[in-house]
């Protein structure tokens, strides 16, 4: 094959990649809500992502969707050790994307909800607590759970 032709086969090929990488791009988007880390008196929790739904804009304008259910918070922990805390204990909430609103709630073994905060003072709470942060995005809604015991 002569230099000329293999470098237009080449320069088509490129294109051709480049066109279908430029088509696919908002399909490699991360259908799933972002990672949440709490910090409690300077050590880590990662929650149990619970129920959510999620859905991204591709560029030919259609979208792609996706709902995840699970257990209710209790059940997400039941098996986990609780994360020892005294009532003093300072907890932070740090999302991978910050949501545009979050609420916190408190659960009972029997999977009804006990209350609902904007933050939480831990010195309200006594025992062990399973907590549930619900977070909202323009691009969806996710749960988190967690379990402490309030010393």
């Amino acid at each position: 094959m002569p230099m000329k032709l293999k470098f237009i086969f080449l320069m088509v090929l490129l294109l051709a990649l480049l066109y279908v990488s430029g088509c696919t791009n908002s399909s490699t988007q991360i259908l799933k809500p972002p990672n949440l880390v709490i910090t409690v008196d300077g050590n880590t929790i990662h929650p149990a992502v619970g129920t959510y739904s999620w859905s991204v804009k591709n560029n030919d304008g259609t979208s792609t969707s996706i709902h995840e259910d699970s257990d209710a918070p209790p059940g997400l922990v039941k098996d986990q050790e609780p994360f020892i805390v005294t009532s003093s204990s300072e907890i932070t909430f740090d999302f991978e994307i910050p949501p545009t609103k979050y609420e916190i709630r408190t659960w009972d073994e029997d999977n009804n909800v006990t209350g609902t905060y904007e933050n939480v003072n831990l010195s309200e709470h006594e025992g062990t607590v399973i907590f549930e942060v619900l977070a909202h995005w323009e691009q969806g809604t996710a749960s988190y759970a967690f379990l402490l015991h309030v010393k």
